[in-house]
């Protein structure tokens, strides 16, 4: 791994303010699954920056009409009630 892709990782506390949200929310989304994709290291928790800018594309919206959750990094796609499974 280069120094450049060592220097990518961020500490949860970087990734919040990255993302402008509270480490107590970035630790909700990662257990529940609706956060960005993390790296563990042993007990440390990392975030590089192409999953925090993959997240934040993911999460973009037109409109507030567009409440259904996109499909993300590690998330399946929602499906519609009434689909056939």
């Amino acid at each position: 791994m280069s120094n450049a892709a060592i220097d990518d990782l961020l500490t949860p506390k970087e990734a919040a303010s990255f993302l402008k949200v509270s480490s107590s929310w970035l630790a909700k989304a990662r257990i529940s699954g609706h956060g960005p994709r993390f790296i563990k290291i042993g007990r440390s928790v990392r975030y590089s920056l192409q999953a925090l800018e993959e997240f934040k594309r993911a999460n973009a919206r037109g409109s507030t009409s567009e409440y259904e959750r996109c499909a993300g990094p590690g998330r399946p796609a929602k499906q519609k009630s009434g689909a056939a499974v």
